[in-house]
């Protein structure tokens, strides 16, 4: 599975909205 198609399904739900943010700063922050 892609982060993109990661991202779009936790954007269905309140959670994964904020999981969503949390996986990119933590990407962000490694990189």
């Amino acid at each position: 599975m892609s982060a993109t198609a990661q991202l779009q399904f936790a954007l269905k739900r309140p959670s994964g909205v904020a999981a969503a943010i949390l996986l990119l700063s933590l990407k962000l922050i490694q990189s």
